[in-house]
C-alpha cells in the first residue's frame, strides 16, 4: 500500500471507530508497519487538519460528511444547488467546450444547460451525463475509468491520460471544501488527482460550491485557492469570507448579482 492509499484508509478506519480514536500500537498492527511508519502518517495527517495526536494514538477531527453516496448527498443544500446551477449555466456560452466533474451541484449546472447549442461537455459523472443525453446540440463525452460505485463516476490513471490529451474552455469544478490555507479539497485521493488533471486541462476553472463548504478541510488537497477565477455559491457565504477570497484575488458569484 502506497502511503497516501494507507494514509486515507487510516483516516476512514477512525471514523469507523465509536471515539473516533485508535492507538499507535492498533494501527500499526491493521496496517502491517511499524509504529514509526504511523507516528509519521499521524503527524502528516495533523498538519493538514485530519486528526489530533493524543497519549499513544490519535483522534479523527475531519467528519465524513463528503464521502456519503451521491444520491444522499444531493438532497443536502438542495435549493442553493439548484440556484448555483442556474448562475454557472450563465457563463457557458454556445460553442463552448466544457468540463463538469463529478458532483451533486455539477448535475444541476448541467440541467440548465440543455438550451445551449454546439456545446461540448466533458464529464466522469454519470448523473451528468444522464442530464444532457437527449440534449440535441450538446455533445457528450464520458471519461473512462475504473467506476466509484458510491459516487456515480470515473478515476483512476485512465480518466486522468484522456484529460492530458483535451483542451477545454471552462471548467465547473466541485469540492468537498474550500479553504484560504488548505485550498480547494475532497477525501478521496483517486478523485483529487482527477479534478486536479482537470484543472491542469482547463482555460477558466470555476469553484461551484455551497457556502456550507467554506473552511472545511478534507484528506486529499486538489489545488491552491488561487488556482480558481471565481467561486459560484449561495447567498450564505458569510462577509469575511468574501474579504477573504477578494483579498486572495477571487471572484464571488452569487445569484443576487443576476
Amino acid at each position: 500500500m502506497l502511503p497516501d492509499e494507507r494514509r486515507y484508509a487510516l483516516v476512514k478506519l477512525l471514523l469507523q471507530q465509536e471515539n473516533g480514536a485508535a492507538s499507535v500500537a492498533r494501527l500499526a498492527e491493521l496496517f502491517s508497519v511499524s509504529e514509526m511508519t504511523i507516528r509519521r502518517d499521524l503527524t502528516w495527517l495533523e498538519a493538514r487538519s485530519q486528526v489530533r495526536r493524543i497519549h499513544g494514538g490519535a483522534i479523527v477531527t475531519v467528519n465524513d460528511h463528503s464521502e456519503r453516496p451521491f444520491t444522499e448527498r444531493a438532497v443536502a443544500y438542495n435549493k442553493q444547488k439548484q440556484s448555483i446551477g442556474a448562475v454557472a449555466a450563465h457563463l457557458v456560452e454556445d460553442g463552448d467546450r466544457i468540463i463538469l466533474d463529478a458532483g451533486t451541484t455539477t448535475r444541476e449546472v448541467a440541467r440548465h444547460l440543455l438550451d445551449r447549442r454546439d456545446l461540448t461537455v466533458i464529464t466522469n459523472a454519470l448523473p451528468v451525463a444522464q442530464e444532457l443525453a437527449e440534449a440535441p446540440d450538446i455533445n457528450v463525452i464520458i471519461l473512462g475509468g475504473v467506476l466509484k460505485q458510491e459516487e456515480l463516476c470515473t478515476v483512476g490513471p485512465m480518466v486522468i491520460r484522456e484529460l492530458a490529451r483535451l483542451s477545454v474552455n471552462k471548467l465547473f469544478l466541485s469540492a468537498a471544501g474550500f479553504d484560504p490555507e488548505r485550498g480547494l479539497t475532497d477525501p478521496d485521493l483517486q478523485e483529487a488527482d482527477v479534478k486536479e488533471a482537470m484543472i491542469l486541462t482547463a482555460d477558466r476553472v470555476f469553484l461551484v460550491a455551497d457556502s456550507s463548504k467554506w473552511r472545511r478541510v478534507a484528506l486529499a488537497r486538489i489545488a491552491p485557492l488561487a488556482r480558481i477565477e471565481a467561486l459560484i455559491t449561495d447567498e450564505g457565504l458569510t462577509a469575511a469570507a468574501r474579504v477573504a477570497l477578494k483579498s486572495a484575488g477571487i471572484n464571488v458569484i452569487t445569484p443576487g448579482m443576476l
